[in-house]
């Protein structure tokens, strides 16, 4: 069972869309990145920005985001318990 509930990403929302245009604007001064993973993406907020500056985004995260909340679209979204990684991986964690 997850620590994060529904209500988790709605209590930091507000905070992470007001923080992730701030820095990521500052990083993709420096660098343009083409492709980006987020392992622990929660609903990609900090991936939709990326996505806006031209990446192609990958989040990954377990199954108690619901898809219905992402700020990516659904198609870019792994959903992976990160405590058990897919047959074959060298683990996520």
């Amino acid at each position: 069972m997850s620590v994060y509930s529904t209500q988790f990403y709605f209590d930091i929302e507000e905070g992470s869309k007001r923080g992730a245009p701030a820095v990521l604007g500052l990083v993709t001064d420096w660098i343009t990145p083409k492709t980006v993973v987020d392992v622990g993406c929660g609903t990609g907020i900090w991936l939709s920005i990326l996505a806006k500056h031209g990446a192609k985004v990958t989040g990954i995260d377990g199954n108690h985001v619901a898809t219905s909340r992402l700020l990516i679209d659904p198609n870019e979204f792994i959903t992976q318990n990160l405590e058990d990684p897919p047959p074959g991986s060298p683990g996520l964690i």
